[in-house]
């Protein structure tokens, strides 16, 4: 327990997290919450909270249940690449930009003493259709 009570407010009510997240000990206003430090928002991403957060739970988080992040579906994509864990998106994809995954899949496969594997898998991928399609527009 911290020096103070605990809001009752209802922003603060679906948070369950440490007080530090968003406030400072000097100044309690502004609370200065910087999502770039945990999950850098791309253009495609402007959704409420709790879209990702359920239950107001900003510790955690879930990519499943937006547009195709079915979890059958993120299952299948990385599965056919070679690629089985999966399940912490944020890991590779920091802004949701699969360009960026890749860069980082591969960035850890070189430091893995491995090398290639993404281009030749990538091609027969879901990824891969979808990024030959998108170079013919």
């Amino acid at each position: 327990d911290g020096c103070h009570a605990n809001p009752s407010d209802g922003l603060h009510l679906k948070i369950k997290g440490n007080c530090s997240a968003c406030h400072t000990q000097q100044r309690w206003t502004p609370a200065t919450f910087d999502h770039d430090n945990y999950f850098r928002f791309d253009r495609a991403h402007t959704t409420e909270c709790v879209t990702c957060h359920i239950n107001g739970d900003y510790n955690s988080y879930t990519c499943y249940g937006c547009h195709e992040h079915s979890r059958s579906r993120i299952r299948e994509e990385h599965v056919e690449e070679g690629i089985v864990d999966y399940e912490n998106c944020a890991e590779c994809h920091r802004s949701g930009d699969e360009d960026e995954a890749e860069r980082n899949w591969n960035r850890k496969r070189k430091a893995q003493g491995k090398s290639g594997q993404w281009s030749r898998q990538v091609d027969n991928s879901e990824h891969g259709r979808r990024r030959s399609h998108d170079d013919d527009d």
